[in-house]
């Protein structure tokens, strides 16, 4: 994507695009550092050489109805209808150059990456006031929006904690481990469903980009 073409009139000013580097992705208007670094995994240190249990997984695994076409909706809007987007059956997006050959491959090769990665996590708000939560692969994201974490904010929050992982400590912009505000529970909601997805891939749709008129 060219960053230096002239703005869309339609678009909103402060609009955050996701775009794509040849080999990186960034979300324009959204460059904080990750709020959330992983600290370390007792656990995977312990027993490096032990494949069992690894890559480590959340107990939680969210029973929040996915609404895919508002994903669909709110990704062609993030990505400026310019690339190929896959959207895996609960919501995790993956943001592909607009030429891709084989896009189902290619995103289940990135999911697949993030899975078998320290599970770091990134919750960024948008200017629509939804929320991407993104990895360590960048352009793979998990979107949960702001009706979505209104209409189920008791539930996010009574359980956010169970979307860490067995000895994870997280700390957050303070250093304090494992103590998350709503951006952080948004987070850990945003990456269970991830790893759902990782765990079960199943691709729902793929959008394809909009030829300009």
């Amino acid at each position: 994507m060219n960053s230096n073409r002239p703005t869309k009139r339609r678009l909103a000013p402060r609009r955050q695009i996701i775009t794509l580097a040849p080999d990186e992705i960034s979300i324009i208007g959204a460059r904080q550092p990750p709020l959330f670094m992983f600290a370390f995994l007792r656990s995977l240190f312990r027993k490096r050489r032990v494949v069992r249990g690894f890559p480590p997984i959340p107990k939680w695994k969210p029973s929040i109805p996915i609404d895919l076409n508002s994903v669909a909706d709110r990704a062609g809007y993030y990505t400026d209808h310019e690339n190929v987007v896959v959207i895996f059956k609960h919501g995790t997006c993956v943001v592909l150059h607009a030429n891709v050959r084989n896009p189902e491959v290619e995103a289940m090769s990135v999911l697949e990456r993030v899975y078998n990665f320290h599970p770091d996590f990134n919750p960024q708000l948008m200017d629509d006031g939804n929320w991407l939560v993104s990895f360590s692969q960048p352009h793979c994201v998990s979107l949960v929006t702001k009706a979505e974490f209104e209409n189920h904010r008791s539930y996010i929050q009574d359980n956010h904690l169970q979307g860490l992982v067995q000895g994870e400590v997280l700390l957050n912009a303070e250093q304090q481990p494992n103590s998350f505000d709503e951006p952080g529970m948004i987070g850990l909601f945003g990456r269970a469903r991830m790893f759902m997805d990782a765990q079960d891939p199943v691709v729902a749709r793929i959008l394809m980009p909009k030829e300009e008129v």
